[in-house]
């Protein structure tokens, strides 16, 4: 299954989300931003051999746009500031492990399912997902 297209949420657990980034130590005011950024976003994914592309829409502070080579640790700058980021693909699904500026980490773990893909998020023992449906 191919990454590539366009990906739009389709069912966001919020208060999971909320919790989520609670865990990680995020500010207060990205915790209580997570539902109106949430419903903005859409992902664009071109695969290429061994690296990813990805564009992601609608966050407040535009667009962001970043490629990745696949099984190598990056430095990268998200909601909680700077981190470490490694993916890898593993047949329809990306994994990913993220170690935050503050030490926190989490996993992430997309998957593809048809015209589905699950965003599964963890930290510690919590766990949360979202879907996304492709335009």
């Amino acid at each position: 299954m191919s990454f590539s297209g366009t990906w739009k949420p389709h069912k966001t657990d919020k208060e999971g989300q909320k919790k989520f980034y609670e865990l990680l130590d995020a500010p207060p005011a990205i915790q209580e931003g997570v539902g109106s950024f949430m419903d903005k976003i859409s992902y664009t994914s071109q695969d290429n051999g061994d690296s990813m592309t990805t564009t992601i829409h609608g966050l407040p502070d535009g667009d962001k746009v970043k490629t990745v080579k696949l099984g190598e640790e990056v430095e990268d700058q998200g909601r909680l500031g700077k981190m470490k980021v490694k993916l890898v693909r593993d047949g329809n699904k990306i994994r990913s492990t993220e170690t935050y500026a503050n030490g926190k980490t989490s996993s992430t773990v997309r998957e593809i399912n048809g015209d589905e893909m699950t965003v599964t998020m963890t930290t510690g023992d919590f766990t949360v997902s979202h879907v996304y449906k492709r335009e």
